[in-house]
Formats: C-alpha cells, sequence, structure tokens
C-alpha cells in the first residue's frame, strides 16, 4: 500500500504521525490499536527508505553517497526522529505485559526502533522516556491494573533489548553522560534486571553490561560490580529452591555467566 501513495505522501505525513500517537496514547490500548498504529509507522519508515535509496542512487561517487545519507535527517527532521524512537520504545515496553499479543507488538516495535535508527543516524538518544514508560506501568501495578501481576521477565527482557538497540546506534560521549540514568533503567522496580533469575535475561545483562563497562566510567564500573555480585546471589538462591540436588552445578553456572561482564 505504501508504493500505492507514495507519489503523494507528503500529504499524508502530518496526519499519519499524529494518529499513530494518538492510537497508542492510553496505556493500556487493545491491541487492534496498536496494530494499527504499527502499520502506519511501517509505511512511514518505508517511505522514507524509499526517499534516501533515490537520493543515493543519483549521486556518482562513492563519498557523496555517504554525504547524502549523513544530511538526510537534519535540524529540520530531528523532532519527526525523537518522536518516531519514542513513540517504538513506548509501544515495546507498553505492550510487554499483554497476554494476548497474537500481533508480537513488541517484537515489532524492536524491530522497527532498529531500522528507524539506521535510517535517521546521528542525533543523541534520549533515554528519559523509558523511565516514563516503566513509571506508567508501576503506577498501574499499584493500582491494581495487573490482577495477576507483572511478569518481570517480560519486563527485563524488552527494557534490556530496547537499551541495548539505543546505544548501539548512540554516541560515546552522549552514553557516558546518561550513565546515571541507564543505571537506574537497569534497577527499576518493574525491571530490575540484575535480580532475574532467567539464564536468557542473565546472558542479555551480561552482552549489555560488557559493553557499557568498556567505556570505563569507573563509578558505573563499581556499582555495576556490585549489582553483579547481588545478581549472582539470587540466580544461585533461586535455582536452590527448584533443585536441592544442583545447588553446585547452579552455583557455577551462575558464577560463569557472571564473570563473564568482570
Amino acid at each position: 500500500m505504501h508504493k500505492i501513495f507514495s507519489k503523494y505522501k507528503s500529504y499524508f505525513f502530518t496526519q499519519m504521525i499524529n494518529s499513530m500517537q494518538y492510537l497508542v496514547l492510553p496505556l493500556h490500548q487493545s491491541s487492534m490499536y496498536k496494530k494499527i498504529a504499527i502499520d502506519l509507522a511501517l509505511i512511514y519508515i518505508e517511505w522514507q527508505y524509499q526517499d534516501i535509496k533515490e537520493k543515493i542512487q543519483k549521486e556518482p561517487s562513492t563519498d557523496n553517497k555517504q554525504q547524502a545519507l549523513e544530511t538526510i535527517m537534519n535540524d529540520s527532521t530531528k523532532d519527526i526522529r525523537d518522536i518516531f524512537v519514542n513513540f517504538f520504545i513506548k509501544l515495546a515496553i507498553n505492550s510487554c505485559q499483554d497476554k494476548e499479543d497474537k500481533e508480537n507488538i513488541t517484537k515489532k516495535a524492536l524491530f522497527l526502533l532498529k531500522k528507524w535508527l539506521i535510517l535517521s543516524p546521528g542525533f543523541n538518544i534520549k533515554y528519559q522516556s523509558i523511565e516514563k514508560f516503566l513509571n506508567g506501568i508501576e503506577q498501574s501495578l499499584k493500582q491494581g491494573y495487573y490482577r495477576d501481576g507483572l511478569d518481570k521477565n517480560k519486563s527485563c527482557f524488552t527494557v534490556l533489548q530496547v537499551i541495548s538497540i539505543l546505544i548501539e546506534f548512540d554516541k560515546t560521549e552522549n552514553i557516558l553522560q546518561n550513565m546515571d540514568l541507564i543505571y537506574k533503567l537497569l534497577t527499576h522496580n518493574i525491571a530490575n534486571c540484575f535480580t532475574c533469575d532467567n539464564p536468557y535475561i542473565i546472558q542479555l545483562i551480561s552482552n549489555l553490561t560488557n559493553k557499557l563497562l568498556k567505556l570505563k566510567d569507573n563509578t558505573f564500573r563499581q556499582r555495576i560490580i556490585d549489582l553483579i555480585e547481588n545478581g549472582v546471589n539470587a540466580y544461585i538462591s533461586a535455582y536452590k529452591t527448584k533443585s536441592q540436588n544442583q545447588n553446585e552445578q547452579m552455583r557455577n553456572q551462575a558464577i560463569t555467566i557472571y564473570t563473564t561482564i568482570r
């Protein structure tokens, strides 16, 4: 469908952006509205990709092609870039607890977040929106919306994926400036990734902290090491209750996984 209307896309841009944000404005929106919103975002991205492709193909040399790619998202489109980044983060986090997510909204949002950052490089990432969305879920939990409680593993997985994608495309100096906030996100009440006993999440936090520790922020490094020790203890404790006969094996597994980020 994006090809059919691509000639007239300039008439749709503002309405599409406003509509997709409005459709996911409520925290607990239905999957149907979320699907419509993400489909609108996908069409917009496909149009952007087509524009980039056409501009690059017109350039005769490799250097000109690279320059054209770097100047596509200029200051006049910076707000649009931030709108889409926040939109995909919000959709991923707010949908991760959906019990009947037949449309895989979180998975699609994470995929499109990465694709959007590929198409619009060069700007500093804003991490504040992640905390805002997590606080919204926490407030809903206190108000009794999640009667069966939250699936912490889903929250941890989503937050880890979001942060991993963002730092992949962010500038080193901006990451360093936001280390305190990133630390706060990784230890948030809704998604404290260091107290999860899920082996897959442990591997994700290991990969992420490996990247962050390479930035050589000494304060952050020490705080993360303290969390690792707490995480090892939590991991061991969880598996002790599941299998009294495999304590030593589980302990070694926990230590092996966590020490990879030292």
